[in-house]
């Protein structure tokens, strides 16, 4: 744990200087973004899911501003998780549905993927089981084909929680 949390507290202030540096050369928002959804996963990581929601809304809305979807959408799927970690159920599944728009529009399979596993589990808090079930196979059907080894197991552990919510 000592190691973990070590190695969290170095990746943390690497990316801070990062930030700096990116904030200071304003030509490239991709690279700012990019740091700024890293910074907010470390964020998440330690716990400061507060902290983890601000960086990555500001990081969001910088992605939109400047046409870089694919991060803006992956920087929805986090922030989703962050809300969802927090009980925020609602909330988070508004980004996922969000995300899902856009994986979708830009035929971005994995990250349509991801998002919805995302939606899938936080479907399957809100207690709507059925939605949750078809979300969650749309998702192994993309990972366990393509050998996406942990996402496989994810979406198998919460297929058989909402099969054995249902009685299956």
């Amino acid at each position: 744990l000592f190691s973990k949390i070590r190695k969290l507290a170095e990746a943390k202030i690497q990316l801070e200087k990062a930030l700096e540096i990116s904030r200071a050369t304003a030509d490239n928002k991709f690279q700012l973004v990019r740091t700024q959804l890293q910074l907010s996963s470390v964020y998440y990581a330690e716990g400061n899911t507060e902290q983890a929601k601000e960086i990555a809304t500001k990081a969001i809305g910088l992605a939109e501003q400047n046409n870089i979807r694919n991060l803006a959408t992956n920087g929805l799927i986090d922030l989703g998780h962050t809300l969802m970690a927090r009980g925020e159920f609602n909330e988070a599944s508004k980004y996922f549905k969000q995300a899902l728009n856009f994986a979708k529009m830009d035929r971005a399979r994995r990250t349509e993927a991801r998002a919805k596993l995302g939606l899938g589990t936080v479907t399957y808090q809100q207690g709507n089981i059925d939605e949750a079930t078809a979300l969650l196979q749309e998702a192994l059907d993309f990972y366990q084909p393509a050998g996406y080894r942990k996402e496989t197991s994810i979406a198998l552990t919460m297929l058989g929680r909402a099969h054995g919510a249902k009685g299956d």
